[in-house]
C-alpha cells in the first residue's frame, strides 16, 4: 500500500463543472480499482492524496500527469504505509472551509514545493477526518 500526494496548477478555464466531472470519474474509477484519497482545489491549484496498491496508484498518477486540465504537477509525498482513508473513494474538501492546518499545509506545498513528511500527511488526513462527516 502506498500514499502519493501531489499538487498541480489548473489550466485557465478550469472551474466548478470540470471539478465535478473530475470527482465523478475519480469516485467511480477509484471504487472499481480499490483506490482512495482526497482532493482540494483553491481555484488555482489542485492538491490530492491517493492511496492503494503501488501499481494501481502509479498507473493513475501517470494518467493524471497526462490530463490537460492541469500542469506544473509536483509530487510532494510518496511512501509505503497503511491505508489512511479506507472509506473515501475520493473525498473533496472545499479549500476555503478546510481546517486551518489543511489550508496551511496545502498553501505551503504550493508556495515552496517542499516534500511532505509521512507524519505531516497523517496529521493532514486526521484533520480532514475530524472535520468531515462525509465518506465517499
Amino acid at each position: 500500500m502506498i500514499q502519493l500526494t501531489y499538487h498541480s496548477r489548473a489550466r485557465a478555464g478550469t472551474g466548478r463543472t470540470e471539478l465535478e466531472e473530475i470527482l465523478e470519474v475519480a469516485r467511480h474509477h477509484n471504487h472499481l480499482n480499490g483506490l482512495t484519497g482526497f482532493l482540494t482545489f483553491d481555484g488555482e491549484r489542485f492538491f490530492q492524496l491517493l492511496e492503494g496498491l503501488e501499481a494501481d496508484v502509479d498507473a493513475l498518477f501517470e494518467r493524471i500527469q497526462g490530463d490537460p486540465r492541469h500542469d506544473d504537477i509536483r509530487l510532494v509525498h510518496r511512501a509505503k504505509g497503511p491505508r489512511l482513508l479506507p472509506t473515501w473513494a475520493m473525498h473533496y474538501e472545499l479549500y476555503e472551509k478546510a481546517d486551518p492546518f489543511v489550508q496551511e499545509t496545502v498553501s505551503r506545498a504550493h508556495r515552496t514545493g517542499e516534500a511532505l513528511s509521512a507524519p505531516v500527511v497523517r496529521q493532514l488526513v486526521l484533520a480532514l477526518k475530524l472535520q468531515s462527516s462525509v465518506a465517499y
